[in-house]
């Protein structure tokens, strides 16, 4: 078997080798939990068959996890979460905790979080603040309403006056927690009696989702009633008020 002073391979014990330099990757999948307190569906999929993986390998924020089910085998890996309060939400899945057949370690999962809130927005305050306050004779009211949380979908439509009619309403919103109602028009030049702001179509809402459900005042001022007084006083004399 020898040619030109070589030995020529039978290619008796030859073996084949699979190389696999490639490594895991892994990504988070959830709708999150939508402004809802129940538990939602998270799946943590890798995209090779990998070992090593448990419920010890998430790092999670603001949540409690359930049981890990691995759905389809050595791959994807399903479980819930439940949001422990109001905050930020979040799950991420580290590098080098899982290894595939061929010892190649994971990357990191891009993380994913979500701000979660289920508490609703409450009025904290309500000030009149025309000048020289309650009682007035101004032909426009207005008042700032403080909020416990940054909300939004705020308009004109959110509100309406008690014992007032055809006054015109308008709002501002100078921060992200403070409405200012202003109402003009109407019958309010001649207005005596009590005017109270009040709600109108109330659809306003938290960044959550969560509806501002009433003007009720938790905790601070609450101007809401304004007492008008357009009538001047009259000075009258008798026959009392004469001496001799």
């Amino acid at each position: 078997n020898e040619l030109n002073g070589s030995t020529a391979p039978t290619g008796a014990n030859e073996n084949t080798y699979w190389l696999d330099n490639t490594v895991p990757t892994v990504a988070i999948y959830t709708d999150g939990p939508g402004g809802s307190s129940d538990p939602f569906e998270v799946t943590v999929a890798f995209s090779e068959v990998v070992s090593g993986f448990d419920a010890s390998d998430l790092d999670i924020g603001n949540a409690t996890a359930s049981e890990i089910v691995e759905t389809l085998a050595g791959r994807f890996f399903t479980f819930n979460l439940t949001p422990s309060g109001d905050g930020l939400v979040s799950l991420a899945v580290n590098a080098a905790i899982a290894q595939d057949a061929a010892g190649n370690d994971n990357t990191a999962a891009e993380t994913w979080s979500e701000y979660f809130d289920n508490t609703a927005p409450y009025v904290t305050n309500v000030e009149f603040v025309t000048t020289g306050g309650s009682p007035t004779n101004s032909d426009t009211l207005q008042w700032a309403i403080a909020l416990s949380e940054a909300v939004e979908n705020v308009d004109a439509s959110d509100f309406a006056l008690l014992n007032s009619f055809g006054s015109t309403l308008s709002i501002s919103q100078p921060q992200s927690t403070v409405i200012v109602v202003s109402a003009s028009g109407g019958d309010l030049a001649n207005k005596d009696g009590l005017v109270t702001l009040t709600t109108g179509g109330l659809d306003i809402a938290d960044l959550g989702g969560n509806r501002l459900t009433s003007l009720e005042v938790t905790g601070g001022a609450d101007e809401r009633a304004v007492t008008m007084d357009n009538t001047a006083p009259v000075v009258s004399f008798s026959s009392d008020d004469y001496y001799v």
